[in-house]
Parts: structure tokens; C-alpha cells; sequence
């Protein structure tokens, strides 16, 4: 299933004989809370007798959410009442998220990729309104898109998608056709640490033999990062007249539906996707063994 997209003008095109628009982001994954960061390269290959006119330069980001339905390919739709469903088929798209920076266009000063003083001579037609003669070469622009520290993680869990795109959009106009060349990247989302999760230590306490003996273990690394060490602070306290001999720790990994954690209080939960869809608990777990 395709992942949901924003729509594109009629005349929009990756492709363009004389204009390629090419996107690159800073990072392979970026943190709500801190800033999008890239780049937007127009090259022109055309030279100033052919006439090739930049106009308008935008870069735009959009945060999407999505949700369809196909009948056809649906696992359960052998036990679907398609009676009851108004529309079998259907797909719905939401943009919460929608940053647009622009570089050129009307009401801005030509860019660096335009002559802004050229004019056609006698007998060349002009060009359209609010575009500018291109220089032949590579122009690069940079941009920044400031992320809300309270925006979700990318994720697609089954029909519904949580995605953020940027999108290049350059207007050329070249030899009376007037095209929008265009560039798409997705970009991957992790959320932030919460503040308030940040200052507290995860931790559990066992105590059995009334009492006699207690056990502790805490989580003293901070957030939990895959590929990376974690420390476990262990205390124990033994009252009885027999020995401790061995002590086993260690850490479980569940994937949990977030209706599941009503009433229970994991230990130590990182979040790994949007707030309301799934959560990935981590708990420490730990065996003592006493001998007379």
C-alpha cells in the first residue's frame, strides 16, 4: 500500500530538460523539538541565448497523517459487512504540520541563479511575469524547518501513516511552456524524551521473607538507546540466616497497544512511536538464590 502523499500541480514534473532540482537533507533522522535541516541545488543548463526563466523558489515542509481502506487487499475483508460501510474503498489525508521558506518569487529580490537585470533584445519574446533570465550553473540554497517538540514519530501501522515530506518547487518557463520542477524527500521522525521521564529514575522493589529480605533496581544511565550499554544499579539486603549465592538480572522487551498499559506502570518505557499507537516497555527483572 502506498504510502499517502500531497498532491501536485497539474504541470508539476521531477523532470525537466534545462532544470534539475535536487533535494538533500543534513541527517538521516531528525528529533521533534530540534530544527530540519538541508539543502535545495538548481542547476540550469541552459545558456542565456536559449531564454530559460526562473521564477518562484520554494521549499516546503509537510507533516501528513493518513488512513485508507482497500477491500481488496485487506486481510480480514473476508469478514467485513460491506453492507454496512458506506464506502468500501476510501482513503483520507490530514496535513497538521506545513513550513514553507521561500527563496524567489514576487515581492522578493531576484536569487543568485537569475541575471536580475537582463532584457530580451528586439524581437525575443519576454518572459513571464515575476521570472528571471537563469545563469547557467549550480545554485545551492540552504534551509531550516523548526520541529514541534510535541510532534509524533514517523510510522506506518497498517493503513494509518504518520509521514513528513519536504518538497523543492521551481517555476521555469522555457520556450512558452511554463513548468514546476519539483523534488521530494521523506523525512524520518523520532519523538523527544520527555522532560518529566528525563528527571526520573526508572525503578523496581521486591520484598518477600516479611521483610527480612529487600531487593532494588534502578535504571542510572538515563534513556535507553538500542546498540548502546545499559546500567542497572542492583542493592540487595539480606536479614535471614541463609546466603545469597547468586543473582541473576536482566531486561525484557514488550510491544504493547497503548489501551494495554491502562492500570500498569511499567518500569521503564520508551517511546518509539506516536503517542496514542504503540509503546515499547522495557523492565528489569531479577532472581536471587538463598542457601542454609
Amino acid at each position: 500500500m502506498a504510502l499517502q502523499s500531497r498532491p501536485q500541480p497539474m504541470n508539476a514534473s521531477e523532470h525537466h530538460a534545462k532544470v534539475k532540482v535536487t533535494l538533500t537533507l543534513s541527517d538521516p533522522i531528525f528529533i521533534a523539538g530540534r530544527c530540519i535541516s538541508g539543502k535545495m541545488d538548481v542547476e540550469s543548463r541552459a545558456d542565456l541565448d536559449s531564454l530559460l526563466g526562473i521564477g518562484a523558489m520554494t521549499v516546503e515542509l509537510y507533516a501528513i497523517e493518513g488512513s485508507s481502506f482497500n477491500s481488496a487487499t485487506h486481510p480480514c475483508a473476508d469478514y467485513l459487512d460491506f453492507e454496512e460501510i458506506i464506502s468500501r474503498d476510501h482513503s483520507a489525508t490530514s496535513t497538521f504540520i506545513h513550513y514553507r521558506r521561500i527563496f524567489q518569487g514576487p515581492g522578493l529580490p531576484p536569487s543568485n541563479a537569475v541575471y536580475p537585470d537582463y532584457v530580451p533584445a528586439d524581437g525575443k519574446p519576454l518572459l513571464p511575469a515575476h521570472h528571471h533570465a537563469a545563469r547557467r550553473g549550480l545554485t545551492t540554497f540552504f534551509f531550516r524547518f523548526p520541529l514541534p517538540v510535541s510532534s509524533p514519530a514517523s510510522i506506518r501501522f497498517g493503513p494509518a501513516s504518520i509521514r513528513y515530506e519536504v518538497r523543492a518547487n521551481v517555476s521555469v518557463a522555457w520556450r512558452g511552456d511554463r513548468r514546476l520542477v519539483t523534488d521530494t524527500r521523506e523525512v524520518r521522525v523520532v519523538e523527544s524524551l520527555d522532560a518529566i521521564a528525563q528527571t526520573e529514575i526508572p525503578q523496581a522493589v521486591s520484598i518477600s521473607e516479611g521483610g527480612k529480605i529487600w531487593a532494588r533496581a534502578s535504571i542510572t544511565s538515563g534513556a535507553v538507546v538500542g546498540g548502546e550499554a545499559v546500567c542497572i544499579d542492583l542493592q540487595l539486603k539480606n536479614y535471614t540466616s541463609r546466603w545469597t549465592c547468586g543473582v541473576t538480572v536482566f531486561l525484557t522487551r514488550s510491544l504493547r497497544l497503548s489501551n494495554t498499559l491502562v492500570g500498569e506502570k511499567p518500569l521503564y518505557t520508551w517511546l518509539t512511536s506516536s503517542p496514542k499507537l504503540i509503546f515499547v516497555a522495557l523492565n528489569i527483572h531479577f532472581l536471587l538464590e538463598l542457601r542454609d
